[in-house]
């Protein structure tokens, strides 16, 4: 028997080159079990959280948790979410089409919406009037200030009255001429991420501007777009790059910038023109072990996994999908735990999802996933694979259902045959044994293919191939 790793697989393309496959809606997850060293597992599915309100129309646009509630931005309103699901509209904020921010301080949240400024305080909305805040793009909240950029100048609010800016206290960012993109706070330092550069600043006080730039801590790399950039756990991830750079995604530190891309991520990214990048989202989530960065673009959702690359000694990445086809990327963005519970909105629809291990459906329509293997080798001499065997945890489907997957293979890395269905087992066949024999002779190397759509939860262990080996000559 060869085992066959599972947990990324390989593909050819239409040139010569050799490219990884990433496993889609599942999660590669390092475990030594025995059986082996890591799985996969069918990625969380999706139920609907919110109760609806049919007065709100849009898209979901910015999430916070703040004072024990859920805060929203669903299209041009602020809503509150309660615990049991209710969505309470609280006012007007714009929508210009692309997402918002939010932040808080000890007194009040501050909402970035359409290029302007909002406070929630006492129950009250307001806007910010005063005329020297100017275009807001990002927000961020530090050491009483409230912080915006419109590109150009770095904003403070006055410390006894955030409605009011002073012109005389801008700040910029000059390491080099590009404009600021996000303003965000990482271990109690003001980072600008521009397009090319990120400057770090430290609050020193004093009557003007009141944070000072760290010349030893810039970063010669930059964000490519205002949502492309967070705190990840304590460093910032970005997708972007430096002056005349194809865009990757990077950890950023201490005046480092470390990528976390691989090729084959960096080829999709290159699929998408710059502005269609800028208007992405990069986004932080730490759930079950997993430290997560989630690229969500107009037709992907890629996810690494930092603290899986760390335990695995690779980068793992995977992607995820809201199709059977994986023609559509997650349709959700902006994840939130509140009420001991991951909740997320909807790219779509004015809606609120609840991210569930326990299911593998979104919003109670079936999704696929698929993994492609690494190359079977039969040191330059041809072979017969007499059978597959692939060890998961089949009978885990819903009862009166016999859920499938389909298993199909490539000779040459690019082409492959027709699918053969494998039954994954009905509920409680749980030692149903997912095995094929396809009894398929190949000349140099051949890989293998599964795919499934149904809504069984499933793992997957490991997968085994027995070869009879034939003498070239």
């Amino acid at each position: 028997m060869t085992q066959v790793s599972i947990l990324s697989g390989i593909t050819g393309e239409s040139g010569v080159d050799i490219k990884a496959s990433y496993p889609i809606n599942l999660v590669p997850v390092p475990r030594q079990s025995g059986v082996s060293a890591g799985y996969l597992r069918t990625a969380e599915g999706i139920s609907r959280f919110d109760n609806g309100n049919p007065a709100i129309t849009g898209r979901g646009r910015a999430s916070i948790f703040w004072n024990g509630v859920a805060y929203w931005v669903i299209g041009d309103q602020l809503c509150s979410i309660q615990s049991t699901g209710v969505i309470e509209p609280i006012g007007y904020v714009g929508d210009d089409g692309l997402d918002a921010q939010m932040v808080y301080s000890f007194d009040r949240l501050a909402i970035a919406s359409a290029r302007s400024l909002y406070y929630l305080k006492g129950g009250l909305l307001s806007k910010v009037t005063d005329l020297d805040l100017g275009p807001v793009i990002s927000l961020e909240w530090m050491d009483g200030y409230f912080v915006t950029t419109d590109g150009v100048s770095i904003v403070v609010t006055e410390l006894n009255d955030p409605n009011k800016v002073d012109p005389l206290k801008y700040g910029s960012s000059e390491a080099d001429p590009d404009p600021v993109k996000r303003v965000i706070k990482i271990r109690q330092e003001l980072l600008a991420v521009n397009r090319n550069t990120i400057e770090v600043f430290s609050d020193v006080g004093g009557a003007g501007f009141p944070f000072a730039r760290n010349n030893g801590a810039i970063i010669e790399k930059g964000a490519v777009g205002t949502h492309m950039a967070c705190a990840f756990d304590q460093v910032v991830a970005f997708v972007g790059g430096g002056k005349n750079e194809p865009c990757s995604v990077y950890l950023g530190s201490g005046g480092n910038a470390t990528k976390v891309a691989t090729r084959e991520i960096e080829d999709i990214l290159a699929t998408y023109t710059e502005e269609e990048l800028a208007v992405g989202t990069a986004e932080y989530r730490m759930h079950r072990k997993h430290q997560s960065l989630y690229i969500g673009l107009e037709r992907h959702t890629l996810v690494y996994d930092a603290a899986a690359s760390i335990a695995m000694e690779t980068p793992v990445w995977y992607q995820l999908s809201s199709s059977t086809d994986f023609t559509k990327p997650l349709q959700g963005r902006h994840f939130l735990f509140a009420y001991n519970r991951w909740l997320m909105d909807d790219l779509v629809e004015p809606r609120i999802g609840e991210l569930r291990p326990d299911i593998f459906t979104q919003y109670d329509v079936e999704v696929g996933w698929r993994f492609d293997t690494v190359l079977v080798f039969n040191e330059t001499n041809s072979a017969i694979v007499s059978s597959l065997e692939l060890t998961g945890t089949p009978g885990r489907a819903e009862v009166s259902t016999d859920p499938t997957c389909f298993l199909s293979w490539t000779q040459d890395g690019a082409t492959w045959g027709n699918e053969r269905s494998i039954s994954l087992g009905r509920n409680g066949q749980r030692a149903k044994r997912i095995a094929y024999r396809p009894k398929i002779k190949f000349e140099n190397f051949m890989s293998f293919r599964y795919r499934g759509a149904n809504a069984a939860v499933v793992s997957f262990m490991r997968l085994d191939a027995e070869l009879e080996g034939l003498a070239n000559g």
